[in-house]
C-alpha cells in the first residue's frame, strides 16, 4: 500500500546589513534580504519530509554610501552579491574619513605685497596649529599688535588663508619702518675737520686821536660866565674839560675813556691804551690847573681896572 504524499517547500533568508556612520554622529542602516527556497515531499502517513536540496539563489543589490563633503567613505560602494544556500548573514559598516586639506600663511609687507608664504595641512573639521614664526622668511619680523589666530579649523573647502603682516627690522643700516625706500641706508662716516688758522695779531701801531684844538675864551665871555655862575670851581673845570673835550692852552689833552665807544660798539683794547689813559688823566689835571690859574689872573686884572 502506497502512502499519500504532499509537495512542500522551505525558505531561508540571507541578510546583509549596511550601517553608515556619518561624521556628525548620525547613522543610516540599510538591511538587504535574499530569500532562498527548497522543495520536498512530505509523507502524510508518517509525516516525514524528504527534501530535494534544490535551493534557489538570491541577489543583494548594490548600495552606494552617502556623499559627505570633505570626507571619504571607507567603502566606495557595497557591491551586488549573489546569495546561495550556505551563506551567512553579513554586516557592513561604513565610516567616513576626513580628507587632507591644505592652506597657507601669507606674509605681507606694510604695502600689502606678498613677501613669503608657508604651507598649512590638516584634516577636515580638525584644528590646524598656526605658528607664523617657524615659517618666517629671514630678514623679516612680525608686526606687533596683530590678532593672529593660534589655530584654524580646516573645512571641506580647505584651510582658511592666514594673513600675517611683516616688516624689516629697523637698524642703523636699514630704513625705518615708515620709510618707503627699498634700499637700505648706509650712514656716512664722519670726516675730520681742519681747525681754522688763528688770525695773527696786528703789528701796526694804533695812532691816537688828535685832540681838538682849544680856543682861548675872550675877556667878554669870561666876564659873562663869572657874572652868571660865579667863580668856577676846580670840579667844574674838570667837568667842562671831560665833557666838551676842550684842551686848555698850554696843556696836553688825552682822549677820555668813553671816547672808545664808536657807533654803539666797543673798541677792542689796543696796544698803548693803558698808557694813553694815564696821560689823559694827567693832561686833564694840568688843563684844570691852567684854567684855574687863568681865571685867577683874570680876577686880578679886573681889580686893577677898577
Amino acid at each position: 500500500m502506497k502512502h499519500k504524499t504532499q509537495d512542500v517547500s522551505q525558505t531561508k533568508d540571507i541578510i546583509r546589513t549596511i550601517i553608515e556612520n556619518f561624521p556628525s554622529g548620525a547613522t543610516r542602516t540599510v538591511v538587504q534580504t535574499a530569500t532562498l527556497t527548497a522543495t520536498g515531499t512530505k509523507d502524510l502517513v508518517t509525516s516525514e519530509t524528504k527534501w530535494n536540496n534544490d535551493w534557489t539563489t538570491g541577489e543583494l543589490q548594490k548600495v552606494t554610501p552617502a556623499i559627505v563633503p570633505g570626507y571619504t567613505p571607507s567603502e566606495a560602494e557595497v557591491p551586488v552579491v549573489s546569495v546561495k544556500n550556505g551563506q551567512k548573514n553579513v554586516i557592513v559598516t561604513i565610516i567616513y574619513n576626513p580628507k587632507t586639506q591644505t592652506g597657507k600663511i601669507i606674509y605681507q609687507d606694510p604695502e600689502g605685497n606678498e613677501v613669503g608664504a608657508a604651507l598649512l595641512t590638516g584634516e577636515t573639521d580638525k584644528p590646524v596649529k598656526i605658528d607664523p614664526k617657524s615659517k618666517l622668511t629671514a630678514g623679516w619680523e612680525i608686526v606687533p599688535g596683530q590678532n593672529i589666530p593660534k589655530t584654524v579649523t580646516a573645512t571641506a573647502d580647505g584651510i582658511p588663508t592666514v594673513i600675517v603682516k611683516v616688516q624689516q627690522p629697523y637698524s642703523p643700516e636699514t630704513p625705518a619702518p615708515d620709510d618707503n625706500s627699498s634700499n637700505p641706508m648706509t650712514p656716512s662716516e664722519p670726516q675730520p675737520t681742519t681747525p681754522g688758522k688763528p688770525n695773527a695779531p696786528s703789528k701796526k701801531p694804533v695812532t691816537p686821536h688828535k685832540p681838538a684844538k682849544h680856543h682861548k675864551p675872550s675877556e667878554s665871555s669870561k666876564k659873562e660866565h663869572n657874572n652868571a655862575n660865579g667863580p668856577l670851581k676846580h670840579q667844574d673845570i674838570n667837568k667842562v674839560s671831560h665833557s666838551e673835550n676842550v684842551r686848555p692852552q698850554g696843556g696836553d689833552f688825552a682822549e677820555p675813556k668813553n671816547a672808545r665807544l664808536v657807533a654803539g660798539k666797543k673798541k677792542l683794547p689796543q696796544t698803548g691804551d693803558e698808557q694813553k689813559d694815564n696821560l689823559g688823566w694827567l693832561g686833564s689835571l694840568f688843563a684844570g690847573l691852567g684854567l684855574f690859574s687863568l681865571v685867577g689872573a683874570s680876577k686880578k686884572r679886573k681889580k686893577k681896572d677898577e
